[in-house]
């Protein structure tokens, strides 16, 4: 029997079935084994960023507050401050390196903005010698930062030599690494690519949260030098201006010995309602 033309035309070809991709195929067709955006759910899903701030916020008070009392010879354990208080003696150490943090991250968020629109206005296929090369080059600088952070740790006198560069070739050189990575399995697996099998996404996850961590610990390293700085350098300062602060006395029902510059100590007539016969003075009074 002969096919009228209406059907002949709405048959589909022999040999070519036609068939519409599912939503979920159109999704996996449509992006690489790991997108950027995946990989930040998956960093703040790890690491919340309040939770984090907070801890920061309360470990650099403790460390200014404690290298502060340090320089006087009084552990800070003993002058009983809250978890407030300690918040609000972070501030003043904050300001500098959050605003340097703040800007460097705008910084690579402009950069990321700009390798993205390069990434779509490239053709497809396999990525030029000249990308590669580059590619390789943020690896082999990530990879050097990092290990001179390792080496900061194997080795404490670097650390201590040089202010504040350990921690930051580690957590930098974390993050320039896992951003060659990702540039490379990027122009190698580029969305809408058909054919070929991409990479796992599993190992890509897990070393995202593996550089997620050692982000977070470079950052509390940093805080550390850069509070324990801040607090002896207020301590310093503190004492070379002692002279033309207020001055305080001390009473006590005993004697208490205390020696040092602009010290006096007296003693008040013994009497009915005496209690505390001994004041100690200091600087300015």
């Amino acid at each position: 029997m002969r096919a009228s033309p209406t059907e002949s035309r709405h048959r589909p070809p022999l040999g070519r079935p036609r068939t519409q991709p599912s939503g979920h195929g159109r999704a996996a067709a449509q992006r690489p084994g790991l997108t950027l955006e995946r990989a930040l759910q998956v960093l703040t899903a790890i690491v919340a960023p309040t939770t984090v701030l907070t801890a920061l916020l309360f470990y650099v008070g403790w460390i200014r507050t404690n290298a502060l009392f340090q320089y006087f010879g009084v552990d800070a354990t003993a002058l009983g401050l809250t978890t407030q208080d300690y918040l609000l003696r972070s501030t003043e150490a904050l300001y500098v390196p959050l605003g340097t943090l703040l800007v460097v991250g705008l910084a690579g968020v402009w950069a990321h903005g700009q390798v993205e629109a390069w990434l779509a206005g490239r053709r497809r296929g396999e990525p030029s010698r000249r990308t590669a090369v580059a590619v390789a080059a943020v690896g082999v600088v990530g990879l050097a930062l990092f290990a001179r952070g390792v080496a900061g740790v194997a080795v404490p006198r670097l650390s201590h030599d040089a202010f504040l560069v350990s921690p930051v070739c580690l957590g930098l050189g974390a993050i320039l690494g896992a951003y060659a990575q990702w540039l490379w399995r990027r122009l190698r697996w580029p969305p809408g690519r058909r054919g070929g099998a991409s990479p796992p996404r599993w190992p890509g996850l897990v070393g995202l949260g593996l550089v997620a961590m050692l982000v977070v610990l470079s950052l509390f390293w940093a805080a550390t030098d850069y509070a324990r700085a801040y607090g002896r350098g207020r301590a310093v300062a503190y004492a070379r201006d002692l002279a033309v602060r207020p001055g305080v006395v001390a009473y006590s029902a005993e004697r208490l010995f205390l020696q040092g510059p602009g010290v006096r100590e007296a003693a008040l007539p013994a009497g009915q309602h005496a209690s505390y016969r001994y004041p100690t003075a200091g600087c300015g009074c």
